[in-house]
């Protein structure tokens, strides 16, 4: 596991006195970001994530709690965490109950100290406080959230990629590889074609070497996306009808929430890490003011982790 840790303090190798320790993560597809306060001084982290779909609470849990423990000082007393994660995929209460009392066990806190919630909880969070609003999140997966005037979470859309994110790096992924069999089947390669193939490490692409890559190989589909989002913004047509098409699919997703929370579709937020480029974020933008003309849609300026630490420090 690597880490990029970060800290800002006076002295943070020893902790003397003793104030509450609040923690905020957000535990994405790929990377787990970690952020905790002890009074006026700040920890950061950024290491490897798991995916809570394909691993049990327990082991989730320990990843979790031993990265928070490497990263703060000695001296930071387990028994005054406030934490709260935000995890993608886990948006079962039976996933979060469980880890949630794995991690009270462990650090010997009650209930009312440990938070366990989606990762569009955290995004919603850091985006917009207690102002209504919809976040669209565009990453390795997508989908849409606002709250309801009662503070329940509403979504639209984040169904996991084996059913279909619109608009997410997995599926400009898959586009990109259905892109290229199209090509090679028609024996017609352009230069998205081409660089796809490339990308791909098939200097000689055939369409089953294309199939063994993708099925055989231990491709991430979804590590395609940076290379259609480099081809757009150079202004390749393939990887602009890829990315438009997702992009009107996505919108029509943040539309059918819209219905249903109509205040909080006054404001959109885009978040993920698609929307790093700033090609994707004017298609996307341009493809939700089609169907919400009267929206203000924004890159949130906050990460999900800083929602996390707000959240944490209500409790």
């Amino acid at each position: 596991m690597t880490s990029d840790r970060s800290i800002i303090a006076s002295d943070p190798s020893v902790i003397t006195s003793d104030p509450s320790v609040i923690i905020g993560a957000d535990a994405g597809g790929s990377t787990l970001d970690v952020k905790c306060q002890i009074g006026s001084e700040t920890f950061s982290t950024t290491t490897t994530s798991v995916n809570v779909r394909t691993i049990d609470p327990k082991a989730f849990a320990k990843h979790v709690a031993e990265t928070i423990e490497k990263l703060l000082p000695v001296g930071a007393r387990q028994d005054r965490f406030q934490f709260c994660l935000g995890a993608a995929g886990a948006g079962s209460p039976a996933f979060q109950n469980a880890l949630s009392r794995v991690l009270m066990d462990r650090w010997g806190v009650t209930a009312d100290r440990v938070l366990v919630v989606t990762d569009a909880r955290i995004a919603l969070e850091a985006a917009f406080g207690a102002t209504p609003g919809i976040i669209v999140i565009a990453g390795t997966g997508s989908g849409c959230y606002g709250l309801s005037p009662e503070g329940d979470m509403i979504r639209a859309g984040g169904w996991g990629r084996e059913i279909g994110d619109p608009g997410s790096g997995t599926a400009i992924g898959y586009d990109a590889v259905r892109g290229l069999l199209t090509e090679l089947e028609l024996e017609a390669l352009s230069p998205f074609g081409i660089s796809t193939a490339d990308e791909l490490n098939l200097p000689n692409p055939t369409v089953a070497l294309v199939l063994e890559a993708v099925y055989a190989g231990d491709l991430r589909v979804a590590s395609l996306a940076p290379l259609v989002l480099k081809m757009l913004g150079s202004g390749d047509r393939v990887a602009e009808s890829i990315v438009a098409t997702q992009c009107a699919q996505l919108a029509g997703q943040c539309l059918r929430l819209a219905q249903r929370l109509p205040l909080a579709a006054q404001h959109i937020a885009l978040i993920g890490g698609l929307t790093h480029s700033d090609s994707f974020v004017s298609l996307l933008s341009d493809a939700l003011r089609k169907v919400l003309p009267n929206a203000s849609v924004k890159r949130s300026h906050r990460m999900p982790v800083e929602g996390a630490l707000d959240l944490a420090r209500r409790m």
